[in-house]
């Protein structure tokens, strides 16, 4: 199957191009950074209109599905403080859109997030029932679940929790700009004490990037509109996960908290239901921290 993957040099999309390459798919991909694993890659920023000659070379490979992963997000002060975002997103989703049209492409998969959850937390597997979100982040993967439901005839909206593994990247210049563990990680390497924002009670719900990859892979065929929710058995508190990395990395290393951050805590995350993923065959093989960060 000939499949296109957005945001394809990222994260997830590293993992999930050599994934399907290794399924005998042929992957183009599609990046504003050097991608150096897709059969195709092409370089390009999609807040922009995709010029002339790239469409005619995405078309004539005519992808059968395209996977949706290009998006801007970081850790939770980024994703609180970037008013920008739904404009970001809007514009990615509406190249997206464009370029699917002129290849005929009608199947998508869109990788969402379990934060559109934020303010009504039912954790349910269907549309949105509110757009009541509150952090541009949320607000911005909501809008574009409603927005690319209608432009495509099959449509799957995959929502993970916090997406973790190995390469995760630590670029964000400020600490809580980046995603919490690669942020910890950074603050075990180079500060004195591990510094958590928040008071460690906050509960989050980690799942490895390949099996969030494996996950995907196996909607190729999917038919129809889906919904599903994606969670692991690794549930924790942000202040467990602090002494388990410190345990890892370095058992010396002093702990504190800054219990001011505890204002930006939007929503607690339970153990949702996540059947209807099992119920396709998938479950999460990445059970323990330790193994994650080390795959």
């Amino acid at each position: 199957m000939n499949v296109l993957v957005t945001g394809s040099a990222g994260f997830v999309g590293r993992e999930l191009v050599q994934l399907l390459q290794a399924s005998g798919h042929f992957v183009i991909g599609l990046d504003r950074r050097p991608d150096r694993h897709a059969d195709l890659p092409l370089r390009h920023d999609l807040r922009d209109p995709i010029p002339v000659e790239r469409r005619a070379e995405l078309i004539a490979r005519a992808p059968e599905v395209c996977i949706h992963l290009a998006s801007a997000v970081g850790g939770f002060l980024y994703n609180l403080s970037r008013s920008q975002l739904p404009a970001i997103q809007a514009a990615i989703d509406e190249t997206v859109i464009d370029l699917c049209n002129a290849c005929r492409c009608q199947r998508l998969i869109f990788t969402s997030t379990i934060n559109v959850f934020e303010a009504t937390p039912t954790f349910h597997h269907g549309p949105l029932r509110e757009l009541d979100q509150r952090s541009p982040y949320a607000i911005a993967k909501a809008a574009a679940e409603r927005r690319l439901a209608g432009a495509f005839q099959h449509y799957t909206v995959v929502r993970p929790t916090n997406i973790y593994g190995k390469r995760q990247s630590r670029r964000h210049s400020a600490y809580g700009e980046s995603h919490v563990i690669p942020d910890l990680l950074r603050k075990l390497e180079h500060t004195g004490e591990l510094e958590v924002f928040g008071d460690g009670s906050q509960r989050r719900n980690f799942v490895h990037v390949s099996d969030v990859s494996s996950f995907i892979a196996g909607q190729l065929d999917a038919r129809g509109a889906r919904y599903l929710n994606l969670r692991s058995e690794l549930s924790l508190s942000i202040g467990e996960l602090a002494q388990r990395l410190i345990a890892l990395r370095d058992p010396r290393r002093p702990l504190s908290f800054r219990k001011e951050f505890m204002q930006h805590e939007l929503f607690a995350l339970p153990d949702f239901d996540s059947s209807p993923a099992a119920e396709q065959g998938w479950a999460p093989r990445v059970q323990s921290l330790a193994e994650g960060l080390s795959r």
